[in-house]
Parts: C-alpha cells; sequence; structure tokens
C-alpha cells in the first residue's frame, strides 16, 4: 500500500478500504498537523483540524474526483478552511505556544545562554510568521515549510502559478522585515 499514489489511495478509500484510509492518514497527517499549526498557532487547535480533516475525507470521499485536483490540495484546502473558521471563531491574535521545557537537558550556564538565545530566534521567528497576512502566511507555509510544489500551492490556494511565486517572494520579504526590525529593537 506505501507505494500507492494519493488517488489510487483514495480509490480505495472510496470503496471502503480501511488500509487505504489508514495509509493515507499516515503519509499526509503530520503534513496537515503542521499546516494547520503554522496557521493557527495552536498544537490543540492543529491535533482537532487534523482529525476534522480526516473525518471530512471519510465522509466526502466518494464525491471526491481526482481528476479536479489531487488529493493533497483537497487535504490541504480543507485544514486551510477549518483553520481559518477557528480563527474567526475566536475573533483573536493567536500565539505559538512553546511545548518543551527550556531546562529539559541543559547543563551548564553556556548551555542555559544558547538555549534562551536559540528560543528566543525561534519565537521571533513563529510571531513574525504569525503575524503576515493571511494570504502571504499560507503560501510561505505551504512552499517554505512544507516544501509543496508551486502548482500544488496554486491548486490548493485556488490562484495562478505566477500568483503563488509573487506572494511567495513579498512573504519572504515581509518575513525577513519583521525579524530586521526585530534584531533592530533588541539590539
Amino acid at each position: 500500500m506505501e507505494n500507492l499514489t494519493d488517488e489510487q489511495l483514495l480509490a480505495g478509500v472510496q470503496k471502503g478500504d480501511e488500509i487505504a484510509f489508514v495509509t493515507l492518514f499516515r503519509r499526509r497527517k503530520d503534513g496537515i498537523y503542521r499546516f494547520s499549526y503554522a496557521l493557527c498557532g495552536r498544537p490543540d487547535w492543529a491535533e482537532e483540524i487534523t482529525q476534522e480533516v480526516f473525518l471530512a475525507l471519510m465522509s466526502s470521499a466518494r464525491q471526491l474526483n481526482p481528476d479536479k485536483g489531487s488529493v493533497q490540495a483537497w487535504l490541504y484546502s480543507v485544514a486551510r478552511n477549518q483553520s481559518r473558521k477557528r480563527l474567526e471563531k475566536e475573533h483573536r491574535y493567536v500565539s505559538w505556544e512553546s511545548e518543551s521545557d527550556l531546562a529539559d537537558g541543559i547543563g551548564s550556564q553556556e548551555d542555559v545562554l544558547a538555549a534562551l538565545t536559540n528560543r528566543e530566534r525561534l519565537e521571533a521567528l513563529e510571531e513574525a510568521v504569525q503575524a503576515l497576512p493571511s494570504p502571504f502566511r499560507e503560501v510561505l507555509v505551504l512552499c517554505d515549510l512544507e516544501e509543496a510544489p508551486y502548482d500544488v500551492a496554486a491548486g490548493l490556494l485556488e490562484c495562478p502559478l505566477g500568483t503563488i511565486r509573487s506572494r511567495l517572494s513579498r512573504a519572504r520579504a515581509m518575513l525577513a522585515g519583521k525579524l530586521r526590525t526585530h534584531a533592530a529593537c533588541r539590539g
């Protein structure tokens, strides 16, 4: 099953094949989680959204037509819509949460300082990504973090390939500007 394409697995899911569903779930769940987490910034929401995406797949599998778009694009589209709904429902800025304890595994004072510096940089990056306008954040997460091909991102975001390239370029420039501003404020 592992060597089957997403579309072949979808055909199995449409016929009620549980192994095909589990294989597709295992293949795509981590990417859907990371994408959802990057859009909403909360691990608990990302977990719920990932579950909702695959529940939607179970209930809508028979209506999906792989000739109209890839299975991967459909999954990311559902995750994107669920993330937006969740954020609209909250009507507030959502900060990223750290799941790791800084003190774990740190021995010397230099290690603590290095860990604090790295954590501060990571938090600045997460804040900067989260602060990007939604169309730019989505394309940055898809193309740079999830390494989705531009054509997949174009299908998912329902815009031309050139728009993906220009949004990605602008997103990178905005992100760099935000990080420079953060560094200047700290320095």
